[in-house]
């Protein structure tokens, strides 16, 4: 492995960017963005799709932003407790996690926009869980990054952020292209949330195959 500290930038990146558990992390955390950007459109959902008056319509919006965060707390206590245990290996207790959340969320979504014809409740009340269960994904990648990059994961996020702007510019016009002009037709919101579906399972089967818990990066 490089170890000078004199090595180019582009070695040094050649050199990180060639292990595929760094695309493991790089290809999830896409996926995840993918889903946030997307959920930009909630509040035009709930309000126009939904009928929600607008006098709950803050409160609604902010169940699962507090949900998630409490969740994350909790989550990311549990997964550090059992990893410092040394019982289980660090990545089986990520994949744990990650596999429980993507797949909540993920389906939550898509049952929610297709209950939503029989029942606003029902389908409300499954999109919230579905926000809720996203939050905890994204700490549970940075944590795995830090597990491969150590020191390296600051300067990571920053190459990230380049693909996740991507995905979040993309992700709200894409959502523009299929939802269209009516946004009370829910067919379009179907498309977009069951290709958010598509996005959790992408990342979490790429992220499954080639996620490690070890440094693979010694520069």
């Amino acid at each position: 492995e490089p170890s000078s500290q004199d090595i180019s930038f582009f070695a040094k990146y050649s050199h990180i960017l060639s292990h595929t558990a760094i695309w493991a992390v790089i290809v999830d955390t896409a996926c995840i963005i993918w889903v946030y950007g997307s959920f930009t459109w909630l509040p035009t959902f709930l309000l126009q799709t939904m009928d929600l008056p607008t006098t709950v319509l803050g409160y609604i919006l902010a169940v699962p932003i507090v949900a998630g965060v409490i969740l994350s707390i909790l989550v990311g206590f549990i997964s550090d407790r059992t990893i410092k245990k040394g019982v289980v290996r660090t990545l089986t207790v990520r994949r744990v996690v990650l596999v429980a959340c993507h797949i909540i969320a993920g389906l939550c979504l898509v049952l929610g926009a297709l209950l939503a014809d029989q029942s606003r409740n029902g389908g409300v009340a499954l999109i919230i869980v579905a926000h809720t269960f996203a939050m905890p994904i994204m700490p549970q990648i940075y944590a795995n990054m830090y597990d491969v990059v150590g020191r390296r994961s600051g300067e990571l996020i920053g190459v990230m952020n380049i693909i996740d702007c991507v995905m979040e510019i993309g992700s709200p016009l894409y959502g523009s292209a299929v939802i269209g002009k009516d946004t009370h037709e829910l067919s379009g919101w179907k498309i977009m949330f069951s290709t958010c579906f598509a996005m959790y399972m992408i990342g979490l089967i790429f992220w499954n195959i080639f996620a490690k818990d070890k440094t693979v990066v010694k520069i």
